[in-house]
């Protein structure tokens, strides 16, 4: 019986990364226990920070499990409600 050889190339991930920026919104597979499905990216780096707009629980998933459970990025919030969000961004910015 013949060895199987290993692939001399890593197989292709199934799905493409994601670009993300804090403040966009996105639509998860599946649903929150409140019953939404849309969420507010709040932290991008090794994981994403995830904010759910139904309930506004926050939560850190790693940056595969994201890519696996997000559908679709939504159009990204407007300036004034992220700063409400995420008041830190806006006061390191003016000073």
């Amino acid at each position: 019986m013949p060895v199987p050889q290993p692939p001399s190339q890593p197989a292709a991930p199934s799905r493409p990364l994601q670009r993300v920026e804090p403040s966009d919104r996105v639509l998860m597979r599946k649903k929150h226990p409140c019953g939404s499905f849309e969420w507010t990216v709040t932290r991008v780096g090794a994981d994403i920070g995830l904010r759910c707009d139904g309930c506004y629980r926050r939560m850190m998933l790693p940056r595969d499990a994201f890519n696996r459970a997000a559908r679709r990025i939504l159009t990204p919030l407007s300036t004034e409600e992220a700063e409400l969000w995420n008041p830190d961004a806006a006061s390191e910015g003016g000073a």
